[in-house]
């Protein structure tokens, strides 16, 4: 086994660090862009249909204010539904509403797709139970599929397992993961609603454009019906401007190419001597660039190794705090981690050995 000096044991904690710390970022960036590109392929096969009463929504103080004589008029939300449906919009889901669970003192974000008949996920990532039937779709039947982030908040009763929709229990029948979009929501029937009845004075649906064929007028009094094209989301701008996580993260990325960048120069004054010794010996640069770099992959290797390990630790146990800012040390997280680091370290290799042959040989000598 060889023997490491003190500043190539150095040099292994500063590839250490700077594994983490891009491992950390990685993980980061890959759970928010995963997010924000499978929502964008959602979004391609639905359009906005808003449906609204000839009533004029007032406000007040940002407030929507509904007038109570006007309000008798509006038509109950399955109605809505129920007219929507027979146009020939067969493929709806309401637009998520945001709900919370508490649990002890601490409250959880649940996202709420109420839906007429499932909703589109690129990939077929059921992982536990079956997707909801035809007939639960069209039922008031409380039943859900849940994203793998909120499996953790199930209460099992009586040997069935539920989760609290607005306050009220809902049978898990199914829990989709592979998802970042749904990784904290519930797909529920549209007709589930406890507000299926509530009179409503407006109303957003997704509807897909693909599936929904042969539509007619929406055949509602005092309504008014409109659709609108949900645009794309740009990944770039989302990444940088709505996710606070990663504008910090810049500074670990900084932080570990500074500390790779330290620590190279100090490695390269550590090996003067003994290149001195073997170009004295009749060593060859090329047979100088051989050696330096065989032992700079070997010590990057180490370093890389361990601080993919300790981040996978790391990221794990913050995933338990914050689930929704990490995605897990995966293969993709280790190749790009691994590929960043190996291009830096070649390139700091290749200046460090540029730096090294270059220098006067007597002088090192005397």
């Amino acid at each position: 086994m060889n023997k490491y000096t003190k500043i190539e044991l150095f040099l292994i904690i500063g590839f250490l660090v700077s594994t983490f710390a891009f491992s950390l970022t990685i993980s980061i960036v890959y759970s928010n862009y995963n997010k924000v590109t499978e929502q964008n392929r959602f979004n391609k096969d639905y359009r906005y249909l808003k449906i609204d009463t000839v009533h004029e929504t007032k406000y007040v103080d940002g407030a929507e204010v509904v007038n109570k004589d006007e309000d008798k008029e509006n038509p109950r939300l399955s109605e809505i539904v129920d007219a929507v449906q027979e146009a020939g919009y067969k493929k709806i889901i309401l637009k998520p509403f945001e709900d919370q669970i508490q649990v002890d003192n601490k409250f959880y974000i649940n996202d709420i797709w109420p839906c007429s008949d499932g909703v589109d996920i690129e990939s077929k990532n059921l992982i536990k139970g079956r997707y909801l039937t035809e007939e639960e779709l069209m039922s008031n039947e409380k039943v859900a599929i849940i994203g793998f982030g909120l499996e953790r908040l199930v209460e099992e009763k009586n040997g069935e397992r539920y989760i609290k929709i607005f306050n009220e229990d809902y049978k898990v029948i199914g829990v989709l993961g592979n998802t970042e979009v749904f990784k904290y929501s519930s797909i529920i029937p549209i007709r589930s609603l406890y507000f299926i009845s509530t009179k409503v004075p407006n109303v957003i649906f997704y509807e897909n454009n693909i599936s929904n064929i042969d539509i007619k007028e929406i055949n509602l009094k005092n309504t008014n019906a409109s659709e609108k094209e949900i645009s794309r989301i740009s990944v770039i701008d989302y990444l940088f401007k709505n996710v606070y996580e990663l504008k910090n993260s810049l500074y670990q990325i900084i932080l570990g190419a500074a500390n790779l960048l330290l620590f190279s120069y100090f490695f390269a004054k550590n090996i003067r001597e003994k290149v001195a010794i073997m170009k004295v010996l009749g060593a060859k640069n090329s047979d100088v660039f051989k050696e330096v770099f065989a032992k700079f992959i070997r010590i990057s290797s180490i370093g890389i190794i361990a601080g993919l390990a300790l981040s996978k630790i790391t990221i794990d146990l913050m995933m338990k705090s914050f689930p929704s800012q990490y995605s897990a040390v995966n293969i993709s997280n280790i190749i790009l981690s691994s590929m960043l680091i190996f291009i830096i370290s070649i390139i700091v290799s290749i200046l460090v050995l540029f730096n090294v042959i270059r220098f006067k040989i007597m002088k090192e000598i005397r």
